[in-house]
């Protein structure tokens, strides 16, 4: 808990007390920090106050009700009790999630396990910068003249609804050339990462990603643009894996670029994952892990003494 702000930047303002709260979530936090500094330097320049729980905020626990493990100690409901009343606490009126699991396990998860509405309005950012684009407030600084498809993440769009705001985003970017993959919105097809599989079945995560990198590609698109840090990570892999030509990135890390904002995060440690650092500009590389030093082989005892 005391690392749930390690990834933030001298940079980035945070107020005391606000309106609006920005959960973090433990993928931003710990293992995508990009994602962290790219939505609070989105806020920042939008002149949004907005506050987080730090310390306070636990994990959303979507991983475990996702996985079948809500019952194992009532973890679930503690910690979305917990979270939700460290919020209504503060008094926020709107909290923010940039991670597509932690926004489902609030609108779906968390009412059910709090027994009750929450007392404030749960929104992804996708949604949030869709109003912004609307009201007039987000003037692009930089062209982006690529071709881009998107990935509707399984926790957003079918299990939320949420397909439409990410797509009015892109489509407003300078440049931009939006094509849609034949599976999309409700008949899309998983990134491979939910329900544990990534954890528990790393080769079949792999190969359904596989699968989705190949549906990019074969719309001609250059980039490819997700909303959840699971997807995110796992396409990668799979681009990695089929050596496929192919950026892969999240909204909020294109919407920051192209704000005149850097999505540098603080110098990676050695061996940080790769997913840590924005795939799409690559101003930042990850140096390479530490070699461990050669265990010195046992040596052999002495035979006895008057033996050979």
């Amino acid at each position: 808990q005391k690392d749930r702000l390690a990834w933030m930047t001298p940079d980035i303002k945070i107020a005391d007390k606000a309106d609006i709260a920005y959960f973090i979530g433990c993928t931003a936090g710990y293992n995508q920090q990009v994602l962290g500094v790219s939505t609070a330097r989105i806020l920042n320049k939008l002149n949004v106050p907005f506050m987080v729980l730090g310390e306070e905020e636990w994990c959303c626990t979507s991983a475990l009700i996702r996985t079948g493990q809500q019952h194992i100690n009532d973890t679930p409901k503690k910690a979305a009790i917990h979270n939700v009343e460290a919020l209504k606490a503060r008094g926020v009126k709107r909290v923010l999630f940039a991670c597509a699991g932690c926004f489902r396990a609030s609108k779906i998860d968390w009412p059910r396990l709090y027994g009750k509405a929450l007392p404030f309005e749960s929104i992804h950012m996708s949604q949030f910068l869709a109003e912004q684009i609307d009201a007039g407030k987000i003037k692009w600084e930089k062209s982006f003249d690529k071709t881009v498809t998107y990935h509707d993440p399984c926790h957003l769009g079918r299990h939320v609804g949420v397909f439409e705001e990410p797509r009015k985003v892109l489509k407003s970017m300078p440049g931009v050339k939006f094509v849609e993959m034949e599976r999309n919105r409700d008949e899309q097809r998983c990134c491979g990462a939910g329900g544990g599989v990534k954890a528990g079945i790393p080769d079949l995560a792999l190969a359904v990603a596989k699968a989705r990198m190949n549906d990019a590609k074969a719309t001609g698109a250059q980039v490819l643009i997700s909303t959840c840090p699971f997807c995110r990570r796992n396409l990668i892999d799979g681009r990695d894996e089929l050596k496929m030509d192919m950026y892969m990135d999240d909204l909020v890390v294109l919407v920051a670029h192209l704000m005149g904002l850097s999505t540098d995060v603080k110098p990676p440690a050695p061996g940080a994952p790769k997913e840590s650092i924005s795939d799409l500009f690559r101003t930042q590389t990850i140096p390479p892990k530490p070699a461990e030093p050669k265990k010195e082989e046992p040596k052999a005892a002495a035979p006895p003494a008057g033996k050979k």
